[in-house]
């Protein structure tokens, strides 16, 4: 049984992690685009006007499952990724991005989305179905359902080329925080640290054949570091380590991605109608503008 497509029954629907394996995340990703796409077709071909009720209420549980399935994988491959994972993230993601594309390029869909929300005052929508159709039609046009053509097939290749190059920049950075370690030989320079955090540092120095404690640059072992450390040095070491990852002189150095991740966000934006990246991200945020930043 894959737990990722036949959901266990949990309290409160929480994810059975512990039965959960890396070769259940594929095949799930695969039923539920496969789902998705058959509940967008279903909305698409819908011969009644479009509403609320049988176009916004349907999409938004169209692809639950998949969010559910990308979540916990993205979670998972943040948190304690492998080789395994960081295999199945390169396979996962192009889909991923190729499915969305799908979606928010479906003229079909998007007609009946624009339909809706050109009728929205005939509709006496509550505020919160208000703002799930306000929140829907603008992502589908921030996203380039208004393009057309030749514009819409650069778009798709934009998006390709984000999701590959964000994937890549992600690998370092992970395989920098992986390779990592911090020896403490000397128990006194561990001061302030929680009994937790120093038992778990000297079960991966035992673990590696060391003597004293080895610290990693895992999120909880950073945090508890720079809360909680007298030890000004440590906490130095633990802060340069975190802020450098991937910015290093090696393999793992992400300044090409960083340049190729900053024009190719440039031309979706343009693409879209807006002078920069900043202009795009910020006409969502309170700020609106990069002049009002």
């Amino acid at each position: 049984m894959n737990p990722l497509i036949d959901f266990p029954q949990t309290p409160f629907g929480s994810l059975a992690f512990d039965t959960i394996e890396p070769a259940h995340f594929m095949p799930a990703a695969a039923h539920w685009m496969n789902v998705a796409r058959e509940r967008i077709s279903a909305i698409t071909s819908n011969t009644e006007a479009p509403t609320f009720r049988n176009t916004l209420v349907p999409l938004e549980f169209a692809s639950k499952e998949l969010g559910v399935v990308s979540s916990c994988f993205f979670n998972l491959n943040s948190a304690e990724t492998n080789e395994d994972i960081q295999s199945i993230a390169r396979e996962l993601s192009p889909k991923l991005t190729l499915f969305n594309n799908e979606t928010l390029l479906n003229e079909a869909l998007f007609l009946r989305i624009k339909t809706v929300w050109e009728n929205r005052e005939e509709e006496q929508l509550d505020a919160e179905s208000a703002r799930l159709l306000k929140e829907t039609y603008e992502g589908f046009v921030r996203n380039g359902a208004l393009l057309k053509g030749q514009e819409r097939e650069s778009l798709k290749s934009i998006s390709e080329k984000l999701s590959k190059l964000s994937l890549s920049f992600g690998e370092n950075v992970l395989k920098e925080t992986q390779a990592f370690e911090l020896h403490v030989a000397d128990a006194e320079e561990l001061a302030g640290l929680p009994e937790a955090t120093i038992a778990s540092a000297a079960s991966l120095a035992k673990e590696k054949g060391k003597q004293g404690y080895v610290f990693g640059l895992d999120m909880p072992t950073y945090i508890s570091i720079m809360k909680y450390a007298d030890n000004a040095a440590l906490r130095e070491k633990m802060y340069r380590a975190y802020g450098t990852r991937a910015a290093k002189d090696n393999e793992y150095n992400n300044e090409q991605n960083i340049q190729e991740l900053v024009n190719t966000r440039l031309a979706k934006a343009q693409l879209l109608g807006f002078d920069s990246h900043a202009a795009l991200t910020l006409s969502k945020r309170m700020a609106k503008t990069p002049e009002t930043v």
